[in-house]
């Protein structure tokens, strides 16, 4: 197993502003668990370090425009291109632009980070290093908090006191613990001895933190991951069949029965249950919730009368009769109180057709490029990527909003650390990333 080396990465002898870029890279998306804020704020120290990094740096200018000038840029390109097109027919042209533009302005940010990392390979080992303490330590808060431990999330969360139940304000956490997942895993593979097992020992206490805050789309995403990491495991080590088998159908055995037990509860909760509710279902209830059901019909419906260019950038929630209840649920919930918990529904509903098609392409360009290349050298990093972009997209399908600022960041940022390393190795020719 190749290990990160920190006699050859120069860990020791890191610079400040390099070992800084890497600390708040690495604990910027478990820093998640006390808020946006807080993500958000590690971010920007990065970026800025990032920015003063970039003037010491000549070699990062050059990745900068081939990076710019590639298919994969050129496709995202044809994105804004496209998503531009429908900012004259959004319902609040204003409101659009600031998403069009604060969306073009996260993936430059990405793409500047990703060039000061492969030109300071120094980063890598201290900043996947930051990653796996900072994710295990804010698991380990976040479920004493939700186990019961007072005081946990007023602390995270810098509130004296705090009116939101535990479950509840960690669910957007449960999510960043399963894509950080495939990067803490592959991470602790390559540093190797104790933070081995600190990577897997993430990996239950994650999985504890969905169950635990009853995000069944951040499980999905798992599911998916898993699914993939069982077909690699299956085609290169053909010995661990049986074992894998057992395992998946135990798992889904467990999940559907988790789903069904769950759904039965909150039913019985909200007291919307009944023969006449079912009828209006187009899938099971155990599957998909009834609300996000009757969520994606009102956003399908929008699209439908806006079909080319949509109804704007993040604007499907502000059309009449959004907010409107919805008679099957008793009143009890209108028919879009935030998004469409669901990526493709929204961006077909708020860009129509040519903004949905030039995604979808510019994201298979990207997914067939990366199979392509581990086809070619079977590289783990880039198997982390395909892994990790697969349980964000699936997972994607069932929670929050394409655009919201975080959940944007996470993708982005995960991506370009994870491109970074395998641009190294490849550059370098060698086996440590």
């Amino acid at each position: 197993m190749p290990h990160f080396s920190d006699a050859q990465n120069g860990v020791y002898g890191t610079d400040r502003l390099t070992a800084f870029v890497a600390i708040m890279l690495g604990v910027a998306m478990p820093l998640r668990a006390s808020g946006v804020a807080a993500q958000q704020a590690s971010l920007g120290l990065a970026f800025v370090a990032v920015l003063v990094a970039l003037t010491t740096t000549p070699s990062a200018s050059s990745l900068i425009r081939k990076a710019l000038f590639s298919k994969l840029g050129a496709a995202v390109a044809c994105v804004f291109i496209a998503w531009g097109a429908s900012l004259f027919f959004s319902f609040d042209p204003y409101a659009s632009v600031k998403i069009y533009a604060r969306t073009g302005g996260f993936i430059l940010a990405a793409v500047l980070i990703w060039s000061v990392l492969c030109s300071r390979p120094n980063a890598q080992s201290l900043m996947w290093k930051s990653m796996i303490v900072a994710g295990l330590v804010f698991s380990i808060l976040a479920l004493l908090s939700i186990n019961g431990v007072p005081y946990i999330l007023s602390a995270l969360k810098g509130r004296l006191l705090e009116q939101e139940a535990p479950y509840q304000a960690f669910k957007a956490f449960a999510a960043t613990a399963m894509c950080l997942m495939p990067p803490i895993i592959w991470s602790a593979r390559k540093l190797g001895g104790p933070w081995l097992w600190g990577g897997y020992a993430f990996v239950p206490m994650a999985l504890i933190l969905m169950v635990q805050t009853s995000n069944r789309a951040a499980l999905a995403g798992t599911v998916a991951m898993s699914i993939l990491v069982a077909i690699r495991m299956l085609t290169v080590r053909n010995k661990y069949f049986i074992p894998i088998l057992v395992l998946a159908v135990t798992v889904a055995v467990a999940a559907v029965s988790w789903v069904v037990f769950q759904e039965i509860d909150n039913a019985k909760d909200m007291g919307v249950v009944s023969r006449a509710n079912a009828g209006h279902l187009y899938l099971p209830g155990w599957l998909i919730d009834q609300h996000r059901q009757y969520i994606w019909k009102f956003a399908f419906e929008r699209f439908l009368e806006n079909p080319w260019f949509g109804n704007g950038i993040d604007q499907i929630n502000k059309l009449p009769h959004a907010k409107d209840s919805i008679p099957y649920m008793d009143g009890s919930a209108p028919w879009l109180p935030s998004h469409p918990h669901n990526w493709a529904i929204e961006i077909l509903a708020e860009t129509g057709i040519f903004g949905f098609i030039t995604f979808v392409v510019a994201l298979a360009l990207s997914a067939w490029g990366l199979f392509r290349r581990y086809q070619i050298n079977h590289d783990e990093s880039v198997f982390t990527l395909i892994v990790f972009m697969g349980g964000f997209w699936l997972s994607s399908l069932f929670n929050f909003s394409f655009w919201a600022t975080w959940w944007q960041l996470t993708f982005v940022v995960i991506f370009a650390m994870l491109v970074s390393a395998y641009k190294l190795k490849s550059s370098a020719g060698k086996n440590q990333p």
